[in-house]
């Protein structure tokens, strides 16, 4: 699995959990639904700082020095690594 794949499969699974959250609370009535999701979310943002460049280090979520996206980059901002190609071949 590439970096830039392994991300995107974050980003569908807090979405998944977020909308979920929020379908459940608004039929049920409950805010306990809406808090359990956005506590799980609060969980995932740790991990997407995680998921970073092997060469520099660098988020994968990075736009420039300042701006972090929600959606994962293609190649690194800082060393033009491309996250879509494997990096280890498997045997």
């Amino acid at each position: 699995m590439t970096i830039y794949r392994a991300a995107w499969s974050l980003v569908f699974a807090s979405s998944f959990i977020a909308f979920g959250g929020l379908f459940v609370s608004a039929y049920q009535d409950n805010i306990l639904y809406f808090l359990a999701a956005f506590f799980i979310l609060f969980i995932f943002s740790f991990s997407w700082g995680g998921i970073k460049c092997p060469e520099c280090g660098r988020s994968v979520f990075k736009l420039n020095s300042i701006i972090e996206t929600s959606w994962p980059r293609r190649k690194c901002s800082r060393c033009g690594l491309d996250f879509t190609k494997e990096l280890f071949s498997r045997k």
